[in-house]
């Protein structure tokens, strides 16, 4: 059994966090809110990891069994 979905998953996590970082004292730095830049954060990582989950998702729905 190939580990290459899960790794696509597990691999996308320090991305996410990445992203949503750079995402939120990007904001920051535009002059937006604590709000704002918490919510553009959480939307980057959320959106990076729900893209590697239907990936994830994808691959194992395809694999045949």
């Amino acid at each position: 059994v190939s580990g290459a979905p899960y790794r696509l998953l597990d691999r996308s996590k320090p991305i996410a966090a990445i992203l949503a970082i750079a995402g939120t004292l990007l904001a920051l730095l535009l002059g937006k809110s604590w709000e704002v830049a918490l919510g553009v954060g959480v939307v980057l990582g959320g959106s990076t990891l729900a893209i590697a989950l239907a990936m994830y998702r994808q691959a194992v729905k395809a694999k045949p069994q």
